[in-house]
């Protein structure tokens, strides 16, 4: 009866002193203008620092991507990609709208998904946060051998030059085997699966005009595209140094060449003539060396990947899918020793071949 009496009052009551009422019960959010420092301006939008939390870095509050892939009740591949900087300072992203969620094809979203662009100089540190997580889209359970994808899935990050749209360098990129069966991820990159990637540019670089651009790829039997969501991110790569999620990137810290070997394992299913690798030493002499891939007719996805003594990668330029023909690049190895030079199609090793270094 009493809960009635209320709502009848409530109702009864002008509109004005309803208002008045609901309105007193929430909390006052200061306007820009009165509390400048309770807010931090990321692009176009005013974002609210609450009260407690007002001592956050500006730029750690930033404009970022998360990319899903969701195979219906199988498992649902998420890319966070955020604080994209130079020297510190954010980049603007010209193409990102807050709140705005796209489903398109990987082509598309990779050619919108680009920083403003911005004039090298020598020792310009280029830098972002990213982060590959999965998990059932039912049960939300997330753990390290429930990962299910039908593709092959892979991201670079690369800067590229103004005047020609040409790839200049490879500032990140990280790839994951299709794995339609739940199971432990087998992925090829250089970083863990929570990492801020940096790229110093060299000074043959200084005083060109770039922009850093990310590339999505997907390949295998999934009718599926990516969404790209855009949001705001503060303070999302201390996660680095949270004790749970350093827990958790150190479940996956077993050797690479252990995953290459793996990889190696199901070359046999690739299909013949897809390609050798050829290294020789540039002009005879130094730590300088010359390799060429020569691949076969396919329209596969091609990686060329450089891993140390120890199975670590320390290079990895990812070249377009369906590549054909001759790919040519010079690596400076960095010390003597023995290293491996392996070519990946479709996410699979084909070739390896072994460099010794001696100086």
């Amino acid at each position: 009866m009493r809960v009635r009496l209320l709502r009848h009052v409530l109702v009864s009551l002008p509109a004005w002193i309803v208002c008045i009422t609901v309105c007193h019960a929430q909390p006052v959010v200061p306007h820009p203008d009165d509390r400048p420092d309770l807010y931090a301006r990321v692009q176009d939008q005013n974002v609210y620092l609450v009260v407690g939390n007002d001592t956050t870095p500006r730029c750690a509050v930033a404009a970022g991507y998360t990319f899903d892939m969701l195979y219906d009740s199988l498992c649902r591949v998420s890319y966070l990609l955020s604080e994209w900087r130079r020297n510190g300072e954010n980049l603007n992203l010209p193409k990102w709208s807050l709140h705005r969620r796209v489903n398109a094809d990987a082509r598309l979203l990779s050619f919108n998904t680009t920083t403003d662009t911005f004039t090298c100089a020598a020792g310009d540190t280029l830098s972002f946060y990213r982060e590959i997580s999965w998990a059932n889209p039912v049960t939300f359970v997330r753990d390290t051998d429930n990962y299910a994808s039908l593709d092959t899935l892979a991201f670079c990050v690369e800067l590229v030059r103004v005047l020609d749209s040409a790839r200049i360098a490879v500032v990140d990129s990280l790839g994951l085997l299709a794995q339609p069966v739940p199971g432990r991820p087998v992925f090829h990159g250089s970083l863990p699966l929570l990492a801020v990637a940096h790229y110093v540019v060299p000074p043959e670089l200084a005083g060109t005009r770039t922009f850093m651009r990310l590339l999505v790829y997907h390949r295998g039997t999934g009718k599926y595209w990516f969404t790209r969501a855009d949001e705001i991110t503060i303070g999302i790569s201390e996660r680095i140094h949270d004790s749970t999620f350093v827990d958790w990137i150190n479940l996956f810290d077993a050797p690479v060449m252990a995953r290459t070997v793996r990889s190696l394992s199901d070359a046999v299913h690739v299909p013949a003539n897809t390609g050798h690798v050829f290294v020789q030493r540039v002009n005879g002499t130094g730590n300088e060396y010359l390799i060429t891939c020569r691949l076969g007719q396919s329209d596969l996805q091609t990686t060329v990947a450089i891993y140390d003594a120890l199975g670590n990668l320390i290079y990895m330029p990812y070249t377009s899918p369906g590549a054909s023909g001759t790919i040519t690049l010079v690596h400076r190895f960095p010390s003597s020793g023995l290293y491996y030079v392996a070519l990946c199609r479709d996410g699979r090793m084909t070739h390896v071949e072994t460099v010794t270094i001696a100086r």
